[in-house]
């Protein structure tokens, strides 16, 4: 399975979802997926590449929205090229661009929120937030063939109960496919 995961941006300073990445990237590849990581060059610090995983960052001056104009002109043959997207985060405009590309050229794709749409969160900016809902959401979070959420101590609701679209299959519904890193998708 060709798997592309994009995220805003790869600094280690950026903390669990960086991290979380690296270690899902790494064990995709090394159970025999063809794995690329899309983000900006923001904090990038080199990872460890292999033959089954490549990493590819793009030039940003945007520190708020992580707008790079590369980005968006490359995204459209990483997202040709693989079987799965998974975008990490939900307000940042690689994200939003890649959920884009993939309602234009047919390919499924995952938003993993990390914590974004949970209560506390949303209520961080809550007026901005619903605007950016309104506007993008549907392309986002409704086209999405699944929402990866988490249920925690601090917030036993899942994390799109903060957002008001519902979203038609989350991952946490189902049985994890053990053959199939999490995604319910066998590579053949």
């Amino acid at each position: 399975m060709k798997v592309l995961h994009v995220i805003p941006d790869l600094s280690p300073l950026s903390g669990g979802p960086v991290n979380a990445l690296r270690g899902m990237a790494q064990a995709q590849a090394s159970a025999g997926h063809e794995v690329a990581v899309v983000s900006t060059a923001l904090g990038y610090q080199a990872w460890d590449e292999s033959p089954r995983l490549s990493v590819r960052v793009f030039p940003c001056k945007d520190l708020s929205w992580h707008k790079s104009r590369a980005l968006e002109e490359a995204l459209p043959s990483f997202i040709k090229a693989c079987d799965i997207a998974h975008l990490h985060g939900v307000w940042d405009f690689p994200i939003l661009a890649a959920a884009s590309a993939c309602g234009k050229f047919g390919k499924p794709f995952i938003v993993r929120p990390c914590g974004m749409l949970d209560r506390w969160s949303m209520s961080q900016s809550a007026f901005k937030k619903n605007i950016y809902l309104e506007l993008f959401g549907g392309t986002l979070l409704e086209d999405a063939a699944a929402l990866l959420e988490r249920r925690g101590r601090r917030d036993p609701e899942p994390e799109r109960s903060a957002a008001r679209r519902p979203v038609r299959q989350r991952a946490s519904d189902r049985e994890p496919d053990r053959g199939s890193m999490g995604y319910g998708l066998r590579a053949d």
